[in-house]
This record gives C-alpha cells, structure tokens and sequence, in this order.
C-alpha cells in the first residue's frame, strides 16, 4: 500500500513531553548557540558549533541576497517543477507551523511570502531563488550558443511545501497534496533536494502526522533536520523539554539515520532569535559561498 502523509492521519494526537523529564543517559548538548540543540553523544567540530565568525558570515550573505530573492511563478517552469540541478532546501510543516512567516524573516521580505491568518493559505509549492541572478536567466549564452535558462543564474532554491493537517480545504484537496508531497520528497533526488527543514509547533509538539513525515524522509534517504517555531511563546525550560522528547522519541519510530543531530529553536518575530543559526544551516546544506 502506497504510503502517504494521509494514510498516517489517523491518530492526530501531538506528542507531550512528560511533566518529569527522566534523563537516563545524555539525550542533549548545548552548541555555542543557546539557540541550536545536540544529540547528547555526537562530537561536535567548530564549524558544526554554530560560533560567531561562521553565523556571521551566512547572516551577511542572507542580508545581501535575502532581499533579492525572487518568487518564481509555476508559468515560468512551464507549471512543472523545474529541472533538478540547483539546490533545493525544502520547508515542510503543518498548515499553521508558521512556514511561511518563517521564510519571509529569514529573507527579510515580507512581500516575497504570502502569508495569512487562516492557517494553511499556502495552497502550492512555491519556489524563491535566492543568489546571483534570477531563477530564470533568459539571456544566458550556452556553450552551443543557445540562449534560454542558465543553471547558474543563482544559487539555491527555498521552497515553501504545501502545509498538512487542519487547512480549511477539501479532503479532495488534503488527499491531493499528501500525494504530492509524497512524490516531491521522494523523487527530486538528493543532489538538488539538499535538505528539508521539519518544522515544529513549540507549543504544541511532534504530532504523529510529524513523525509519519519523517519515516517518508528517512524511507526516501532525504536529509532532515528539526526545528521548533514560535519557540517565544514557551519558556526556555519548555524548549528544552521538546528537544529531549524528540530526541528520545526518535527510537519508537522507524527513523534511520537521515535526520542531522541538531534541533534549531526559533522565533521569527520579536523578540527575534535563532534566526541567524538556521540561515547558516542552510548557507552550509545549499553549498553557499560564504
């Protein structure tokens, strides 16, 4: 039976830490970054320690290129999801995780993303180029003299994934995107879809619609990585409880080893933090030259 994030949507309860979190080995580490959390056993190197010199470089290169990032409209790919090549790092979540506020902080263009109070708004994947040059650079010469679009018009792609869970939309439409993203997630291939950023409701939890996505990324070889939005709204305390309950609960699922050891914490609105950590996540997963 084909799986999908649907056929898991069953049991919808999120996942609570316990009022008592028991600690029976070291489940997390602290990073340089009080922001960024660690798998208890992993040796961590400076440039994975999330430390000054490095965050800063990938926050001066999201400052000057944020701004300029571009959304590409389905029509220029010919409303077909475009050819594999450029890096990819996908942001995947619930309908009202805060996706799509999410990026537009991390680009600094409120414009560029359009977000809603009505939670899963973000009915399609949306593709925003982010580098030198537009996603589509038409008066590019190849080396056969053709003109059309160049691959090296830009660096990467940021890519806002359809929300699942509560949207205020058909279970036509619901089952649609499920099978969509399915596909997504397990064909792009891992030389363009570099990574895909899982996001997580601070106050809320994994859910088992979360944790089913992660058996889809892991099952599929997509590289994964955790992190906990609206993480202003929770204590410090609280933050750390859902680091260490993730990290535990990841040995009741069918979760191999795709995912990377670190959970970013976050807040994209004030009082902004994490911010800068996450940027140079994917400044590190997207290849960028900092």
């Amino acid at each position: 039976m084909r799986k999908t994030l649907l056929s898991y949507a069953r049991n919808k309860k999120s996942i609570l830490p316990p009022k008592k979190v028991k600690v029976q080995y070291p489940l997390m580490q602290s990073t340089v970054s009080p922001f960024v959390y660690a798998a208890g056993d992993l040796e961590i190197s400076e440039s994975e320690s999330f430390s000054g010199p490095y965050v800063q470089s990938a926050s001066r290169y999201f400052e000057i290129h944020g701004p300029k990032a571009r959304f590409v409209p389905p029509s220029e790919f010919s409303y077909e999801l475009p050819s594999t090549g450029i890096p990819e790092i996908a942001f995947a979540g619930r309908s009202n995780v805060g996706k799509s506020t999410l990026l537009a902080c991390l680009l600094g263009r409120k414009s560029i993303v359009r977000t809603s109070k009505t939670p899963g708004c973000t009915g399609s994947v949306n593709y925003f180029s982010i580098g030198e040059g537009d996603a589509l650079n038409n008066t590019a010469t190849h080396d056969n003299g053709m003109k059309g679009y160049s691959k090296a018009a830009h660096d990467a792609y940021l890519v806002d994934l359809p929300g699942y869970g509560f949207a205020k939309v058909s279970k036509k439409d619901q089952r649609q995107w499920s099978n969509f993203l399915t596909d997504f997630l397990s064909k792009r291939g891992f030389l363009t879809l570099r990574r895909v950023l899982v996001l997580i409701d601070s106050r809320r939890g994994a859910t088992t619609e979360d944790w089913k996505l992660m058996e889809i990324l892991s099952e599929s070889n997509v590289t994964f990585q955790l992190v906990l939005t609206k993480a202003d709204t929770v204590s410090k305390p609280e933050q750390q409880a859902r680091v260490m309950q993730m990290f535990d609960e990841f040995k009741k699922w069918k979760i191999r080893p795709t995912h990377l050891p670190f959970v970013h914490v976050v807040s994209s609105k004030a009082p902004y933090f994490g911010i800068d950590e996450l940027r140079f996540s994917i400044a590190q997963a997207a290849g960028f030259k900092l």
